[in-house]
């Protein structure tokens, strides 16, 4: 679900005015098997300086919004958004086409010479300019402290298409008084050297702690150990006291 107007961007005069940015999550509740579809919208423009954030929960049907009028910070978001999507035009329709997907999104950009641009695709790592992070830490920033929304969580929007496309994230793992490395797969694209991790150990799922010390992407065909017999990471040691979802079978 993803594509893009082909124009090129030369045809556009200067940066876009006026952005909107719109993310859906069309996940299922796993408790109520009930459809959902909650919506988060970015609007920015550059004439005005207004940046406002819109959550729209419709499960409780809650809206929340932020919003700030600073003329400066909108242009310097607007400079950073045109750079982001002119190397977004330069990727080949082919890696953007993806199907199925949960989360998506939506951006229209309206030009200064009245001409609009529209992108789609699907709201991952791979579907995504590669300067997305940079742009949401500047709103991020500008607009509220704490990153609440999905919109803005690296867990959601870098996470590569993985289960769908055959990558796989294989970490290399050292225990506390060992010298040994021990590969297991992460089910998310948020690990890096040095992080302290949950992770099964042995027949009985014994959980332990353990460093990070090498994080590797692979095609199915080509991961260093089979993917049947290698456990995975249960989750950053920060968040295990906080992780009541534990699924028991992540350890067998």
């Amino acid at each position: 679900m993803s594509g893009y107007d082909d124009r090129n961007p030369k045809d556009f005069c200067d940066m876009p005015v006026r952005v909107t940015v719109d993310y859906i999550n069309h996940d299922r509740d796993r408790y109520e098997k009930i459809a959902m579809s909650d919506t988060e919208r970015l609007f920015l423009d550059c004439d005005s300086g207004e940046i406002e954030y819109t959550c729209v929960d419709n499960v409780f049907e809650r809206r929340t919004t932020h919003k700030v009028t600073d003329v400066h910070s909108a242009l310097v978001l607007m400079e950073m958004f045109y750079t982001c999507v002119i190397q977004f035009l330069k990727f080949e329709k082919e890696k953007l086409d993806r199907n199925e997907f949960s989360k998506t999104y939506r951006i229209d950009a309206e030009m200064r010479d009245g001409s609009r641009m529209t992108y789609t695709g699907s709201y991952n790592r791979d579907g995504l300019p590669d300067r997305w992070g940079e742009i949401l830490y500047f709103v991020e920033n500008t607009l509220f402290a704490e990153r609440e929304q999905n919109m803005f969580d690296r867990r959601v929007y870098g996470i590569p298409a993985g289960a769908h496309n055959g990558n796989y994230i294989y970490c290399g793992v050292r225990f506390e008084g060992g010298s040994r490395v021990y590969h297991y797969i992460a089910d998310r694209d948020v690990y890096s050297v040095g992080d302290i991790v949950m992770v099964p150990v042995g027949s009985y799922g014994h959980i332990s702690e353990a460093e990070i010390v090498s994080v590797e992407y692979f095609g199915e065909k080509d991961v260093p150990w089979p993917i049947e017999l290698t456990k995975h990471i249960i989750c950053c040691q920060e968040d295990w006291d906080d992780d009541s979802d534990f699924d028991d079978d992540l350890c067998l």
